[in-house]
């Protein structure tokens, strides 16, 4: 384990023992892990970092991942990410990190990634009309001169694409957003959203894209009704005067109903809290506690189903001890319930959840084990009545030198999500794992978007993603 790596999260604990809660014999392990494969097939010697997948509801799963910090290469899947194909270059250039990609319902196919072109980062794009068979060549979505960081992507209702990044000017930060019509092909000029720090964007049925940002310690949403040309003005979800953090993420349903979810400091720590909206996010509630006072959170991760319920999962620390615990909400996000916990207490990180229309639910996190240990695994807990209990816990990663960017995407129709990671040992590479529970078909229905947030890297990208960046830069030079 890196010391670097500790020093980004902060994983400063006391040797930590700790038994599971009891959990109901009804919620049997269901589902099963396939064995971990070689997604990238990195040559010895060679990296692979700063992965996102994308999938849809036929099976169909496209991975993208930075090798040498050079080339971008991509691989598919056709069954649902058993098996996939020999790696693609999608593009070259030097300096080469961050990216994103997403699915529209037909089949297109937009990447988006942070290149380096003489100095200066900008983003680039490709697209694919075969489901990532072939790629255009890359086209360059950002304006030169300016800084790009936090890259996020969705495709709406209507299949145009909405691209946003941070930009930075030396002065001032801003948040920017580009729309294509034509699947990629071409883009919009960049519009400006709001001066902020991060960012999180997903987008409903009706063709409403919302966004979320901190901007001056306050979490604040910018709604567009027309495919990102134009945005409003960006609405505070947390109070104004509060001490915020927006390691956090943003649904939004069919039917306009939104949950956010964000830190909110008492003083000492800082509280999960949510807020909600009716309207794709014109106007949103006064937030409410999920988790409870006594306990830091980080490192949350939100599902938002059809049915209005609502699960999320975090991390909480006391100041020595880490474990992950899940809420839910049946109310779309108005109340939550009290938080249970879903691991031992350990050192804890990445953890994703996904849920669907049919209750049910899939988290999985990196358990760490303690400080004597620092032996990285996968651990999942799944359960089939939207978050209330859970089946006991399963690793299916095997243990390694370090697991990092953990991506999860939502189910298919044969009831398959896949979990994507960097695994790190001598060099780092992209593996994946399949889970399947074929008893549990999904409806189709599942509109938590965990796609288009899961392109994010997980929600709100904040200052330690960016540490990470750094820190990964410096070992790989």
């Amino acid at each position: 384990m890196q010391k670097s790596k500790l020093a980004v999260f902060g994983l400063v604990v006391s040797v930590l023992v700790a038994t599971l809660l009891p959990v109901s014999a009804a919620m049997a392990a269901a589902g099963a892990w396939t064995a971990p494969v070689n997604v990238s097939a990195q040559a010895p010697g060679d990296d692979a970092e700063y992965p996102s997948i994308a999938h849809d509801a036929a099976g169909n799963a496209i991975a993208i991942w930075v090798a040498n910090s050079v080339v971008l290469q991509s691989s598919t899947s056709r069954d649902g990410g058993a098996t996939w194909s020999a790696p693609v270059d999608l593009a070259a250039g030097d300096d080469l990190y961050q990216s994103a990609i997403s699915f529209d319902a037909s089949g297109n196919v937009i990447a988006i990634w942070q290149s380096s072109i003489a100095g200066e980062y900008v983003v680039q794009s490709s697209w694919s009309n075969d489901t990532g068979a072939t790629w255009s060549d890359p086209e360059r979505v950002s304006d030169l001169g300016l800084g790009t960081y936090y890259l996020g992507l969705t495709f709406d209702s209507s299949g145009n694409a909405v691209a946003i990044w941070r930009s930075d000017d030396g002065s001032v930060k801003t948040l920017l957003a580009s729309t294509s019509t034509d699947k990629g092909a071409t883009w919009s000029g960049p519009v400006p959203i709001s001066t902020g720090d991060s960012s999180t964007i997903a987008a409903d049925a009706n063709g409403n894209v919302i966004v979320t940002l901190q901007d001056d310690n306050v979490v604040r949403a910018s709604t567009s009704t027309n495919s990102g040309l134009t945005w409003s003005d960006p609405e505070p979800i947390s109070d104004v005067g509060d001490e915020t953090r927006g390691d956090g993420s943003v649904t939004i349903d069919a039917t306009g109903r939104a949950v956010a979810i964000f830190g909110r400091s008492d003083g000492s720590q800082y509280i999960l809290h949510a807020s909600t909206s009716t309207n794709s996010g014109l106007t949103w509630s006064d937030p409410v506690p999920v988790s409870e006072a006594g306990e830091d959170t980080s490192a949350s991760s939100l599902s938002f189903d059809a049915t209005g319920r609502a699960i999320v999962i975090w991390r909480g620390n006391t100041g020595r001890d880490e474990i992950v615990r899940s809420s839910t909400s049946t109310d779309g996000g108005t109340t939550w319930s009290v938080p249970i916990a879903l691991s031992p207490i350990g050192l804890i990180n990445e953890t994703r959840l996904t849920h669907d229309a049919n209750n049910r639910a899939l988290a999985i996190w990196v358990d760490y084990g303690t400080v004597s240990d620092l032996t990285p695994v996968l651990v999942s807990r799944t359960s089939t009545d939207g978050g209330t209990t859970w089946s006991t816990p399963v690793e299916f990663s095997d243990p390694t030198g370090d697991i990092e960017t953990v991506l999860l995407t939502g189910f298919d129709d044969a009831g398959r999500a896949i979990a994507l990671w960097v695994d790190y040992v001598n060099e780092s590479v992209v593996k994946s794992s399949v889970f399947s529970d074929p008893s549990l078909p999904d409806t189709g229905a599942d509109s938590s978007l965990v796609g288009s947030v899961t392109a994010l890297g997980g929600g709100l990208l904040v200052a330690g993603v960016f540490a990470l960046i750094l820190a990964r830069r410096r070992r790989s030079a």
